[in-house]
């Protein structure tokens, strides 16, 4: 009967009848049917309704009980631009689960499912986009002016994805990362900032190299010493083979300056706040404006 029924494109009808009497419900060759058939349909009738909105295809609930995993992340593969975002990411999330390490599509389905996670950051950032393929495509075109529209925004994490993920330039993304220590530097602990969670940030960076001038350009952008100083710390306390001995000189010229700055009344730490790198500069400027109490502390110091 379900054969039967299925030779005749009654689709529906023998899911329901496999459903009620089959022990494992629906076979591959019926759900596999059924997504091929919404597809076609859904090709027909076109991805948007009326006023531009999309109309998604839901043969993805189809895909989820497929036994065949293999089968399904081919499927979920050939078929997830017509899926809503967190049903593709359902989807995608089950296979990866499923599939043996060893097998190549699980890759793949790793891959895009990544890529799913950001352009879901990218859409909470930026209301300017109403579908994840809007996002998909714009990363394709112009993934420097995506990064950095998203930057503008305060989006830094999802504009470092962006740059990441295309492999735009050295400094941009450079200049990225150094964004984003500083947003963690001066965000609340309970909003996921913090000293402790920039120097994870500051850990995690894949290029060691990356890390000293990411933390250099942050200096520029930060606004009071107390995350200054955490950033020279955090280089002069695990000084390893990637500083060289100038580098090492420049950190220790700076810890210096700062520790200057922070001895200084606010008004002369604001004045003086450009010369951090230069500690001597900073003796001599107050000289020559008489602060004579200030410079004497600086000389012990």
């Amino acid at each position: 009967m379900r054969k039967q029924l299925i030779s005749e494109g009654k689709l529906m009808d023998a899911l329901a009848l496999s459903d009620r009497f089959l022990r494992d419900g629906a076979s591959n060759h019926l759900l596999q049917l059924l997504i091929e058939r919404g597809e076609e349909d859904h090709q027909f009738s076109g991805p948007q309704g009326y006023g531009g909105h999309h109309i998604w295809s839901n043969s993805w609930q189809y895909c989820l009980r497929l036994k065949d995993k293999q089968l399904a992340a081919r499927l979920a593969l050939k078929y997830m631009h017509r899926w809503e975002l967190d049903a593709a990411l359902d989807v995608l999330t089950m296979c990866s689960c499923h599939l043996p390490e060893s097998d190549p599509i699980r890759n793949e389905v790793l891959q895009r499912r990544k890529a799913l996670h950001r352009y879901s950051h990218i859409l909470t950032a930026d209301d300017h986009y109403s579908s994840w393929q809007e996002v998909e495509e714009e990363c394709k075109e112009d993934p420097e002016g995506l990064a950095l529209r998203l930057a503008g925004k305060g989006a830094v994490s999802a504009a470092l994805e962006v740059a990441e993920s295309a492999g735009l330039s050295t400094d941009l993304r450079r200049e990225l990362k150094g964004r984003q220590l500083v947003k963690l530097l001066t965000a609340d602990p309970l909003n996921g900032g913090g000293p402790a969670e920039a120097s994870r940030f500051l850990s995690s960076l894949r290029d060691s190299d990356d890390a000293l001038p990411v933390a250099m350009g942050a200096m520029q952008l930060l606004p009071n010493l107390r995350s200054k100083q955490l950033l020279v710390h955090f280089f002069l306390k695990r000084r390893d083979g990637n500083l060289t001995d100038v580098e090492f000189a420049r950190l220790n010229s700076w810890a210096l300056g700062l520790r200057v700055l922070a001895a200084l009344p606010l008004p002369w730490q604001q004045r003086c706040s450009s010369l951090h790198e230069h500690p001597h500069l900073i003796f001599e400027v107050l000289l020559m404006r008489k602060q004579l109490q200030s410079a004497a502390l600086n000389f012990l110091l």
